[in-house]
């Protein structure tokens, strides 16, 4: 009989240490589902650009400007003009100054930043200036990264996206969030 006792006090024993593994796989699987499930974006922007929250109540994401907006050389970005907007990211929307002053239109300027070039992150065989593609392909694919970069890329602004988002994005390591057709939807979504 003591042998049965001790039988079922081993017994007992391993299904208590079993449950206090259990245990404490429970209290810690939230805190590492919380951490392996940390979305690719950033958790407040995202959250308050899918709810549709641009109110920017806690200060944590803002949404960017468009394409028109980064190619329009006559208008702001960021309280900057858009040519020093530019330069503020880090690219350069042209090689120089206009032929007859700002306000032109983005045609008239010459070189820039190239789409491939390695300041950008993008790479490929297209090396027309970013400029250019932002004049002549709207609503490309490229034209709506373009637009991303550079918002991600303006220091102490908090775009919905990283640059390293942006590019993450462009280079298929990241999927596009659930709820949109497209990348170009989605990158739609953050800008005003």
């Amino acid at each position: 009989m003591s042998e049965q006792n001790n039988d079922k006090q081993d017994l007992d024993q391993n299904i208590d240490l079993g449950r206090r593994k259990l245990a404490k796989v429970g209290m810690a699987a939230p805190v590492i589902m919380t951490l392996a499930s940390k979305p690719v974006f950033g958790a407040q922007c995202l959250s308050q650009m899918m709810s549709g929250n641009a109110s920017h109540q806690d200060g944590s994401c803002s949404l960017g400007w468009s394409p028109g907006a980064w190619k329009e050389v006559g208008g702001t970005i960021n309280g900057m003009l858009t040519i020093a907007a530019w330069s503020t990211a880090g690219f350069a929307y042209s090689d120089g100054l206009p032929p007859s002053g700002s306000g032109e239109p983005c045609s008239l300027y010459s070189g820039g930043t190239p789409f491939n070039d390695a300041s950008t992150g993008f790479g490929g065989a297209d090396s027309r200036p970013m400029r250019e593609i932002l004049c002549d392909d709207s609503g490309a694919e490229q034209w709506h990264f373009i637009a991303a970069l550079l918002n991600a890329s303006l220091p102490g602004y908090n775009y919905v996206l990283t640059k390293t988002q942006v590019l993450g994005l462009w280079g298929g390591s990241i999927s596009k969030p659930s709820g949109f057709a497209s990348l170009n939807e989605f990158l739609d979504s953050t800008w005003t």
